[in-house]
């Protein structure tokens, strides 16, 4: 019995650690949209900003060291919904990207058929 709940307890902490990236960090993952223009916006971001990871923009509400993160994870996530409703076609997102120093951005990818588009939002979100 000990020894099961010890697995249990392990895979448990395994999968936060996954689930979360690095730390406070929310893995980038495709929610429902379009794979072909969900890979060519990270693509896009990547060609831009090499030296940046991405994350899930969830990141934000997490992270202490960004005042007012959970407001600016909602401002984000409301702005994506508006986009999709006015555009169902197009695969729009905000990334959250950071790099080894701490550096952070966060960016609008908007998408339609094989063009992509990648916008630093990070000031007019209130992040610097």
């Amino acid at each position: 019995m000990k020894k099961i709940l010890t697995s249990a307890l392990a895979l448990g902490v395994m999968t936060l650690i996954i689930g979360c990236g690095d730390g406070d960090l929310v893995e980038l993952k495709n929610n429902g949209n379009d794979q072909a223009m969900f890979d060519l916006g990270n693509q896009e971001i990547m060609k831009k900003y090499p030296n940046y990871k991405l994350y899930d923009i969830a990141s934000l509400k997490n992270l202490s060291s960004i005042k007012e993160g959970k407001e600016i994870y909602v401002w984000a996530s409301n702005h994506i919904k508006d986009m999709k409703k006015q555009s169902p076609e197009k695969y729009s997102n905000y990334i959250f990207l950071m790099d080894k120093d701490k550096n952070y951005r966060l960016v609008l990818v908007s998408c339609l058929k094989d063009y992509c588009s990648v916008i630093d939002k990070t000031k007019d979100a209130g992040l610097y």
